[in-house]
């Protein structure tokens, strides 16, 4: 059968010594904090717009 993973394949780094494997997990958390930041962003821009025109 195939390869099993098993406990110490994981825990000697392997993962961490490939480059292109850190640059993968690096792009996809930029990918979502750039995504939960535009979310917040407009969330505030919008509670701050409705209560600038509720105020006039």
């Amino acid at each position: 059968m195939g390869q099993m993973v098993t406990s110490e394949t994981i825990q000697n780094g392997d993962f961490w010594d490939n480059p292109w494997d850190v640059g993968g997990l690096i792009v996809i958390g930029l990918f979502i904090s750039t995504f939960l930041f535009f979310i917040i962003f407009a969330i505030v821009f919008g509670y701050v717009e409705k209560t600038v025109c509720e105020e006039k």
